[in-house]
């Protein structure tokens, strides 16, 4: 059932569609701060989880341990994540590229940098990962550092704790010996040294992890056709209870965030959830049985089904009923 929401606005201002960014970068120069340290690496998520989104680069650790096992943060087949590289050859010549989608063909380059020296800070952004910077702290001959080259780059994403402090080369040798790795750094024959970590896209569940941008604090909706990106979080898998938890974004006909839960769980009476947003209903969700039984989705007198075909519905295709990695999702719409 359905429930008016009271406190919702139900005034409807006219509103331009979001537009993405371009991919595009700044540089600013900056002195180095404090850097991840290999015992910071190992505290527990109770201590590690702070700051914005409560995700820092210390939950990608875990996650990629604990979630992944013995895939790699960067390995082609996992989904929802884009591999970022990061080059340099004879001690410059900075290059960054980024890849989003589940192959091993190189990455789209990503802007020149403008500060390729010790402790030059340059800043991109993306529209799969946000806002970055990258900043090299280490360079071969200064201060008694023998490996040639610029190296050990901090990497900071305004997504993860506010561009917390990320210490690549200290999460690599945290990782020696281990399966399921977040970064890896190897050296080619051009005397370049290539470092690539796995980074989660925004508004995706990557390794266990959902990463969303906020409900929109305006009041109101722009009426037409709404959508919504559905997770499915699998029963007694990575965390999960026994019963199916949902991360669900709902944005109105101009595609601003409206509503948002993050690994909600159902009712375990009931077995559905309800969605609240600006819009004046709840979205209701009804998920009974197994793995392979549909989920049904309400708002008002509209009824679609995962797999059926209708409102645009993508949700649970594919092999395993969509599942991988432990979560399904998809995209649907409807009128509102």
């Amino acid at each position: 059932m359905h429930l008016p929401q009271p406190k919702t606005a139900f005034a409807v201002p006219v509103m331009a569609a979001l537009l993405l960014s371009t991919p595009g970068s700044q540089a600013m120069p900056m002195a180095m701060s404090s850097v991840v340290s290999g015992v910071k690496a190992l505290l527990p998520r109770s201590v590690e989880a702070r700051g914005f989104n409560g995700m820092g680069p210390i939950t990608l650790f875990n996650a990629v341990k604990d979630y992944l096992k013995d895939a790699n943060a960067y390995d082609p087949s996992v989904p929802n994540k884009c591999t970022l590289f990061m080059e340099t050859t004879d001690g410059g010549n900075c290059r960054t590229s980024i890849q989003c989608l589940q192959t091993d063909k190189a990455g789209v380059a990503l802007p020149d940098w403008n500060v390729c020296y010790l402790n030059g800070r340059q800043f991109f952004t993306h529209p799969e990962i946000g806002d970055f910077s990258i900043q090299y702290t280490k360079a071969g001959g200064v201060d008694g550092n023998k490996e040639d080259g610029l190296h050990d780059p901090i990497l900071r994403l305004n997504n993860l704790n506010n561009n917390e402090d990320f210490n690549v080369q200290s999460f690599i040798d945290q990782s020696e010996g281990q399966h399921g790795k977040l970064c890896e750094k190897t050296k080619n024959v051009n005397r370049g040294i290539v470092y690539k970590c796995g980074i989660p896209k925004v508004g995706t569940a990557a390794f266990g992890l959902s990463i969303f941008k906020p409900v929109d604090p305006s009041p109101g909706f722009t009426s037409g056709w709404c959508t919504m990106h559905v997770i499915q979080h699998q029963r007694n898998e990575y965390g999960i209870g026994g019963d199916y938890a949902f991360d669900v974004i709902v944005y109105d006909a101009a595609h601003k965030i409206i509503g948002l839960v993050q690994r909600q769980p159902i009712d375990a009476g009931s077995k559905t959830l309800s969605v609240t947003s600006h819009l004046p209903l709840t979205v209701g969700i009804e998920a009974k049985g197994g793995d392979g039984d549909a989920v049904v989705f309400r708002y008002g007198d509209q009824t679609w089904k995962s797999g059926d075909g209708s409102h645009q519905n993508t949700f649970g295709s594919g092999p395993r009923n969509g599942f991988e990695y432990g979560n399904r999702e998809g995209d649907m719409g409807f009128n509102c």
